[in-house]
């Protein structure tokens, strides 16, 4: 382990900072640190070089509800000194080293932790003090220390389910402040608290609200959104959804009105052709007898236009005529070649007139 340290930490932050990330590289927990005060006793009024870092355990247990186990300190004091290889680990003023140097902001050293040992029972630190730290303890400025260690499982919220072993210490810090005060110091816990507070706020519940309060105030939010659906999917909003029967009228008035442009386009339709076939007819390029004929063709599509371009081509075929003249109709007096082809059919002139236009004209 102690090889294998420059290469995972090149140029290490801190110590502190050391031990985690070869906890991380070890598989050793470094999910969360933790804090338990422990009174510095001092030694004729002096620092003292020895101070210890746990309560007597196995059972490690803060006022606030969080547990830990400390079965074999003389295993944590060895893993923390493979882990730190040559590096001390700083001791800071109220764990600035957690939660200041993150953001840039300052964290002296107060101490420098040297060694590691189990003394009468309890797991102890051997200390260099630095000469604002001696200061501090000695005048009692600062009376607790705070150790900060690495254990398997998360405690997010006191009271929790039980952090398991302590792995490895990562450090600690002068403390004015009892344990139940103090939070668990990895920087992925602090971060969880911070973001559990800004829940609350946004909640708008207190900082120490409840777990039971926290679902409560969501399933209200959930509560009043489905609500809001509902009530948007009764009146839906008049930009996006029209009642039906405004809907019928307003299709309806689009029928109605379709059906007057086709009205008024097939009117002009009408009057286009006959002004075309009334041109032709007097040009004598088509007769009354054929003008039915045009007409049909003329309605198909495109046919309008095809009439124009033939009448404009087609040579002269019958003596320019009025388009108003009539054919004779029934009450014209008969011509005597009329009767005779009439006659010779054994039909009226009428019928004559009808159905055999072209025989009169040869016979006349």
């Amino acid at each position: 382990m102690r090889d294998a340290l420059p290469a995972v930490m090149a140029h290490p932050p801190s110590a502190a900072g050391a031990i985690l990330a070869l906890c991380a590289a070890s598989g050793e927990g470094i999910l969360a640190g933790a804090a338990l005060c422990s009174e510095i006793a001092l030694e004729d009024g002096k620092a003292p070089e020895w101070i210890q870092l746990f309560p007597r355990g196995p059972e490690l247990a803060a006022t606030d509800g969080r547990r830990w186990r400390l079965s074999d300190p003389a295993a944590v004091a060895s893993l923390s000194d493979e882990l730190r290889g040559s590096l001390d680990l700083p001791i800071d003023f109220n764990h600035a080293q957690d939660r200041q140097a993150p953001q840039g902001g300052p964290s002296p050293a107060a101490a420098w932790i040297k060694e590691f040992a189990v003394r009468d029972g309890v797991l102890a630190a051997r200390v260099e003090w630095t000469e604002a730290g001696r200061e501090s303890v000695e005048s009692k400025a600062y009376r607790y220390f705070s150790p900060s260690f690495t254990h398997p499982r998360k405690i997010k919220l006191p009271g929790q389910p039980h952090g398991g072993e302590v792995r490895a210490v990562a450090g600690g810090a002068l403390v004015n402040r009892p344990a139940f005060d103090m939070p668990a110091l990895a920087g992925d816990q602090q971060q969880e608290e911070t973001m559990l507070k800004k829940i609350l706020e946004a909640l708008g519940l207190a900082a120490g609200a409840t777990e039971e309060q926290a679902v409560a105030a969501v399933e209200a939010l959930k509560s009043e959104r489905d609500e809001a659906k509902s009530q948007a999917a009764a009146s839906p909003p008049l930009s996006e959804f029209v009642p039906r029967a405004d809907y019928d009228s307003a299709v309806a008035r689009a029928s109605a009105a379709e059906g007057k442009l086709a009205t008024a386009d097939k009117a002009r339709l009408d009057d286009e052709i006959k002004t075309v076939l009334d041109a032709a007819q007097e040009a004598g390029k088509i007769t009354p007898a054929t003008r039915s004929f045009y007409e049909a063709q003329c309605r198909k599509e495109g046919g309008l236009e095809e009439f124009k371009a033939f009448a404009a081509a087609a040579p002269e075929i019958a003596a320019p005529s009025p388009a108003s003249a009539a054919p004779p109709s029934g009450d014209t007096p008969a011509t005597a070649a009329e009767k005779a082809v009439a006659k010779a059919l054994g039909h009226s002139v009428e019928f004559a007139r009808e159905h055999g236009s072209a025989s009169l004209e040869e016979a006349s």
